[in-house]
C-alpha cells in the first residue's frame, strides 16, 4: 500500500496565508494581471502582442582575433607533421622517462604560438626538447564560420628509453 502525504484544510489555508503575506512584504514578486509569460492575449486586452515593439538584438559580432577552443570551431585544426623530439643524453643516462604534456596556441596563419604552457614536465632538458619540437609542427588551421582562426591543443610526447 501506498501512502501519498495529503494536506489538510487547515494546511492549505496557513500556506495561502504565508504565500500572501510573503507578496505584501515584497518577498515575492507577483506580475499584474495580463502580464503573463507567453506574451499572448489576455481578456484585459494587452496592447502589445508577442514580437512588437521588442528591439531585436543585432547579432553579436564575432572576434575571430581570439584564441578559440576546439569545441568552439566548426572545423578543427589538422595537424600535418608533428617532428619527433631529441631525447637529450644527460636524460637518457639518468634514464629520465614519461610523458611531457604541452597546450600550445595554433594559430591562424599556421604557424604555431611562441606562447607555451607547460602542463606537465620532466627534467633534464626533455621539457626543453619537447617545446622544441612543438613549434615546428605543422597543421591545417582550424576554422569558425569560414574564417582560420588560432585554437588550443594540447600535445603530448613521450619519451622512452627501449
Amino acid at each position: 500500500m501506498r501512502f501519498l502525504p495529503t494536506l489538510t484544510l487547515a494546511a492549505a489555508v496557513a500556506c495561502l496565508c504565508a504565500a500572501d503575506a510573503g507578496a505584501q512584504s515584497g518577498r515575492v514578486k507577483r506580475r499584474p494581471p495580463g502580464a503573463g509569460r507567453g506574451g499572448g492575449s489576455s481578456a484585459g486586452g494587452d496592447e502589445r502582442s508577442p514580437g512588437a515593439g521588442d528591439a531585436v538584438k543585432p547579432a553579436r559580432e564575432e572576434d575571430y582575433s581570439r584564441v578559440f577552443t576546439g569545441r568552439e570551431v566548426t572545423q578543427k585544426a589538422r595537424i600535418t607533421r608533428r617532428p619527433p623530439p631529441d631525447y637529450p643524453r644527460a636524460a637518457r643516462r639518468n634514464n629520465v622517462t614519461g610523458a611531457v604534456l604541452l597546450r600550445i596556441i595554433l594559430r591562424a596563419d599556421g604557424r604555431v604560438d611562441d606562447r607555451v604552457e607547460v602542463v606537465k614536465s620532466l627534467p633534464e632538458g626533455v621539457t626543453e626538447e619537447a617545446i622544441k619540437a612543438a613549434k615546428r609542427i605543422e597543421f591545417v588551421p582550424a576554422e569558425k564560420g569560414g574564417h582560420k582562426v588560432s585554437v588550443y591543443a594540447l600535445v603530448e610526447y613521450n619519451f622512452n628509453i627501449y
